[in-house]
């Protein structure tokens, strides 16, 4: 996912510092269902507390426009990134500090519904996402939004011809010390980039295919922030490396947030070897507030919600209904995806992680 961060003018989210083996049709209506909120006196009787990572966003008014309609008020609680936000609802399990959690990943999901931590829950207008996002038949999770990561280039320092075209480009001297990544374990666009270098070279190439990468001299960051922020020679003052693993909307993002605008946006995205992310929200399992975080999943699943993320959070709409704004020309869609199936990265993601690590150490 993709948000434009406090500080400076572009992009998107969703990283980590907590390790990632802890977590072993027809067009509806825009409103959400209007049960009545709880009657009780507490303070939370119309409180719907929301756990995600540190880079959600969505605008005011969508929120108001939540609270308007069910008498809901929404209170945001963060974790430092999306696998920070699973592990720490993980570690809360049986006394959660939120209702609905949103953020996790078709990379992180195993885990999580392995030891229960979402209660059941289909939403009205689940119908209208398609079934190849809906990986939990228990509706334990709701898919909200999709989203490819793959490699981005500063354009100010390698034309088209001369950027990389795939995965085994970056093994190359002309891509020597130009390369900066994040950690799988840290990292949801971290992990997402090692899968996809395990889909392209198997289980028994992709460990080589990293060594390669760090004797050419490859980057390893703990955050999508740090690499793109601290590294990426387009987005950091100081930055060095003119080659980040992000998203295909960050140039979107970028002209975007762009003040005055260019004529191109200066980033662009390597459509090649993408690997596609599945974001998911659920009501957790011991929610004071569980009626609430119904509500608010339902919410997500509105137009305004749905149409608001593609310019707060740099993803696409799981409603094929909700076209992207104008913007995503710059966003064109990948032209090659790979992909591992949600079982195998489940009986595997620790593995694969601990020996990326033993590599990369």
């Amino acid at each position: 996912m993709f948000i434009k961060p406090s500080r400076v003018p572009a992009t998107l989210a969703a990283l980590g510092i907590v390790p990632v083996l802890l977590l072993a049709g027809c067009a509806g209506s825009d409103a959400p269902a209007t049960s009545s909120p709880p009657t009780s006196d507490g303070p939370e009787s119309t409180e719907v507390k929301l756990l995600t990572y540190d880079s959600y966003n969505i605008s005011k008014s969508v929120l108001k426009d939540f609270t308007a309609k069910t008498g809901y008020e929404v209170k945001i609680v963060k974790a430092e990134d999306a696998v920070a936000t699973v592990n720490r609802a993980l570690l809360t399990k049986e006394n959660p500090e939120a209702d609905v959690l949103f953020g996790i990943d078709n990379n992180t999901l195993g885990r999580a519904l392995d030891v229960g931590l979402f209660q059941p829950y289909q939403a009205p207008d689940l119908a209208q996402v398609p079934q190849d996002l809906q990986l939990d038949p228990e509706h334990r999770v709701t898919p909200i939004d999709t989203g490819d990561v793959c490699l981005n280039y500063d354009r100010a320092t390698l034309s088209a011809e001369q950027a990389p075209k795939g995965l085994e480009d970056l093994t190359g001297a002309d891509f020597k010390d130009d390369l900066v990544v994040e950690n799988p374990a840290t990292s949801t666009p971290g992990l997402a980039f090692l899968l996809a270098t395990i889909a392209k070279y198997g289980e028994d190439g992709y460990l080589d295919y990293w060594t390669k990468l760090k004797d050419n001299g490859v980057k390893v960051e703990d955050s999508w922030d740090n690499a793109y922020y601290k590294q990426f020679s387009a987005a950091a003052k100081n930055g060095t490396k003119p080659i980040v693993v992000s998203y295909a909307s960050s140039p979107a993002a970028e002209m975007y947030y762009a003040d005055p605008q260019p004529e191109q946006a200066p980033t662009a995205a390597v459509l090649n070897e993408c690997y596609n992310q599945i974001e998911f929200a659920g009501v957790l399992n011991n929610a004071a507030n569980p009626t609430g975080a119904q509500e608010f999943i339902n919410f997500m699943l509105t137009r305004p919600y749905q149409e608001d993320i593609m310019t707060t959070n740099w993803v696409y709409s799981v409603l094929p209904s909700v076209q992207p704004p104008a913007v995503y020309e710059y966003a064109p869609a990948p032209q090659t995806t790979l992909s591992i199936p949600f079982e195998e990265v489940n009986q595997n993601r620790e593995q694969w992680v601990e020996d990326w690590t033993s590599v990369m150490q």
